[in-house]
């Protein structure tokens, strides 16, 4: 007897083999139907469905045979995987390869085989349908393709039972992914809302109803999303007296909406409480420290008699604390205003250039007492215009102007530039200040623009300040209709660009915004 060869490649044939998970199934009615046919259709009292693995023959469907699997090595099914070609045994006692075959010599008795090879991925060959008969018998070029077809429905039975796996464990991947987003929908506090394609409002997590007036708000919003990468966040509240919600709208690939509704009610009571809060004292403080102040000038300018040498030091250096607590109240306020939305802006056209001019000169005392220049580059002609708010704009420049000239060297200078740009598609003038100072640690880059942000205590003791200024200026560059950006290169300096848009003539009047 000889022993059937491994096939090369045969660790691919049976990883094709063993992803179908058939071998060691129950009995499926399919196959035994397409045994039973092949059986009447050849006259054979053996049909078998058998697959080779990698150390037997298994028969997913053996029709007249008791057995439900061999080993290989004595498979005449694993003959024909390893020749890779259809094979046909016409009397197993005339070939030296089976004659003396337990298969042959003993039950079943096997003189007659044949068997077309399965290859349900069109591939590899996993084994075969074949007929087994105790007669010697010949097989015709009909009879060939007769047992082709057979085969080949076999092998769809074949990729039937790996798509209903593959189903299976779609299902059952499903399921469980159901009940993870079920047991996560439970454990989020904020209400979810989906948002169809046609507008239709639902709720995810419960069966509350949506009120008429948020389904309006979240179709509203969808609107004026852009692109799937878009995610719109605002802020809405049913009547006057209703909670509050914080609302993050985001779309889905199929053109759906998804929204989470979060309750800032107390978020929002807490800070209204601490804008008032800081409202109130910084409207206390102011009174008194005016008071102070104008005393200690007086005594500066000796309307209550020379002062003694050591006493006018004192003074000097508590007018100088006294005008920058001012300082710090004034921004404060202007933060609570413009957080609020209460600051109320007197716009009018004017030249950029004059505006520039004049915000150089009222620092020129600043920078003279860090001894650092100022110098404007390129100014522009009279014609070029802006629809600002003149004290607005002097405040923006102030902060940029003074953040450049407390962190240049002594001795340095910092260049104002002047020069036409677009951005987006609108005509405009950018205003450049550059210094020469250690530039912005990359660390500290996105926090420039928050709240109280200095890039640390040493730099604010060292230099002054509240960490309001430029967070200010943004702002009210905003209600401007203009942007700030910046660049840094630590250890070369910082340039703020504050960029305005073009007034369009004629120049007659503006229209004052008034924000409440």
């Amino acid at each position: 007897m000889r022993t059937p060869a491994r096939p090369g490649g045969e660790l691919h044939r049976l990883n094709a083999l063993y992803e179908i998970e058939i071998l060691d199934t129950s009995r499926d009615p399919g196959f035994d139907r397409l045994t039973e046919l092949a059986s009447d259709l050849f006259d054979v009292p053996i049909a078998l469905v058998s697959l080779v693995d990698e150390h037997r023959q298994w028969f997913k469907s053996h029709y007249g045979l008791e057995s439900c699997e061999t080993p290989r090595d004595i498979s005449f099914c694993a003959h024909a995987v390893a020749d890779d070609r259809t094979l046909v045994v016409e009397d197993a006692l005339q070939d030296e390869r089976f004659h003396d075959n337990p298969l042959v010599v003993s039950s079943p008795h096997i003189r007659f085989y044949a068997g077309q090879l399965l290859r349900p991925d069109g591939r590899h060959a996993l084994g075969t349908l074949c007929l087994l008969d105790p007669r010697p018998r010949t097989f015709s070029v009909a009879d060939h393709r007769r047992l082709s077809l057979l085969a080949s429905q076999a092998e769809e039975l074949l990729r039937e039972h790996q798509l209903r796996v593959r189903l299976l464990e779609q299902k059952r991947t499903l399921a469980s992914t159901t009940q993870r987003l079920g047991a996560l929908l439970r454990a989020i506090p904020d209400p979810l809302y989906l948002v169809g394609v046609a507008g239709d409002v639902s709720r995810l997590d419960g069966d509350d109803p949506v009120s008429d007036a948020f389904a309006d708000a979240l179709r509203k919003q969808r609107s004026d999303i852009d692109g799937v990468s878009d995610i719109r966040t605002f802020t809405w509240q049913e009547g006057d007296d209703g909670p509050v919600f914080e609302v993050r709208l985001l779309p889905t690939q199929d053109g759906e909406h998804l929204a989470i509704a979060r309750d800032v009610t107390e978020r929002h009571q807490i800070e209204r409480m601490k804008a008032e809060f800081v409202s109130t004292v910084s409207h206390e403080l102011r009174t008194p420290l005016t008071a102070i102040r104008g005393a200690l000038g007086m005594l500066v300018q000796g309307m209550a008699g020379p002062l003694p040498y050591d006493a006018r030091s004192l003074v000097a250096v508590a007018d100088k604390n006294g005008g920058r607590l001012a300082r710090l109240i004034d921004d404060i306020l202007d933060m609570e205003k413009l957080e609020a939305g209460q600051l109320v802006m007197h716009p009018r056209i004017a030249p950029l250039g004059e505006l520039v001019a004049q915000a150089l000169l009222d620092n020129a005392p600043y920078a003279e007492s860090f001894s650092v220049g100022l110098d404007l580059v390129r100014p522009l002609p009279a014609e070029d215009r802006v629809g600002v708010d003149p004290d607005r704009f002097a405040q923006a420049m102030a902060n940029l102007l003074s953040n450049a000239i407390k962190h240049s060297p002594a001795g340095g200078e910092v260049r104002v530039e002047l020069a036409p740009r677009a951005l987006a598609g609108r005509e405009g003038f950018e205003v450049a200040v550059v210094d020469q100072g250690a530039g912005i640690p990359l660390a500290f880059q996105p926090r420039v623009f928050e709240r109280f942000a200095q890039a640390d205590g040493s730099d604010r003791r060292r230099t002054g300040g509240t960490g309001l200024g430029l967070a200010i200026t943004r702002r009210l560059v905003a209600l401007m209709q203009g942007e700030v950006s910046f660049t840094s290169v630590p250890g070369k300096g910082t340039r703020f660009c504050l960029w305005l848009p073009r007034a369009q003539p004629p120049f007659t009047s503006i229209k004052e915004e008034t924000h409440e």
